[in-house]
This record gives structure tokens, C-alpha cells and sequence, in this order.
């Protein structure tokens, strides 16, 4: 498939310090695009921000969009300068997410639930941290972590 210039992401966002979920989108990784969020104006101030959950769609703005308008009578106007913070259950957003029409979606997580575990999130946060690999994060933009089940009767394969 040839990329467009329309292809891309829309994502949540989640921050103990918003009573708002943001719903946005962006030409590259959501990962690249949360660092930016985090540190830029209007959104660091009610961060910090991390990613609940994401799609990569043939036409990210159309999507994202769509997603806007079925929520606008939940936008949040009570935080100035903004107009991507709506007042919805995580859910909510993941049940929008999910009806999307498969035809728009290129991509999406291959375990939703990892978004959802935060302590299993966490695990993983710290263990990456731990094994100096955050700081390469940045420079890729982001991983794919895959879990085996088992290995073959309990034999490390070389």
C-alpha cells in the first residue's frame, strides 16, 4: 500500500490531572506526538498525558473528525484555548474507536487490554526504564512488545 499524506493516527489521551479525555490525531506515531503534548501549550498544564488507546487510519483528519462530532455536546468548555477535550468515559471513547469503519483503519493494538492493565503497564514502564531502553523510545518513536506464552517445555531456543 502507498502512504498518502492523509494517512495517519487518532488517539486518547488520559491524565490524572483532566477530568477530560483529549481525542486528536497526527501524521506520525502517537508516541512521538504525546512527547509534544506534554510539553506544549495549551495541554502540558493538565498533564501528564498518556496514550489509552489508538488506530492508524487511511485518513486520520476524516476520522478524527468524525469522532469530534459525535462527541461535541461533551466538549469540554470549561478549560480555555482547546477544543479536544471532551467530557466521556475512557469506554466511551474506546467504543467510538471501535466502530470505526474497518475500511478507514490500517492499524489498531493487537492487545487492547494492555492499554487498560495499569499495573501491568507500569510493570512494563519500569522494567524498560530499568533496562535502559526509554532512551531509545524517542529516537523510534515506538515499539511493538509481544508476549510468548511458553517456550518449548521450558528450554531457552537458541
Amino acid at each position: 500500500m502507498v502512504a498518502t499524506d492523509t494517512q495517519g493516527y487518532v488517539y486518547v489521551l488520559v491524565s490524572p490531572n483532566c477530568d477530560s479525555l483529549k481525542i486528536g490525531g497526527s501524521d506520525y506515531p502517537p508516541f512521538k506526538r504525546l512527547k509534544e503534548i506534554n510539553h506544549s501549550e495549551p495541554y502540558k498544564h493538565w498533564g501528564k498525558w498518556e496514550l489509552a488507546d489508538f488506530r492508524q487510519v487511511r485518513n486520520w483528519r476524516k476520522v478524527k473528525r468524525s469522532l469530534h462530532y459525535a462527541f461535541r455536546s461533551r466538549l469540554n468548555t470549561r478549560l480555555p484555548h482547546q477544543k479536544e477535550l471532551f467530557r466521556i468515559s475512557l469506554k466511551e471513547a474506546s467504543d467510538a474507536f471501535h466502530a470505526v469503519d474497518e475500511d478507514e483503519i490500517i492499524g489498531k493494538p493487537k492487545v487492547d487490554r494492555m492499554f487498560y492493565d495499569a499495573p501491568f503497564r507500569d510493570y512494563l514502564q519500569q522494567l524498560f526504564v530499568f533496562a535502559g531502553l526509554t532512551h531509545w523510545l524517542a529516537y523510534q518513536g515506538a515499539w511493538t512488545f509481544v508476549l510468548f506464552p511458553a517456550t518449548e517445555e521450558g528450554v531457552i531456543l537458541r
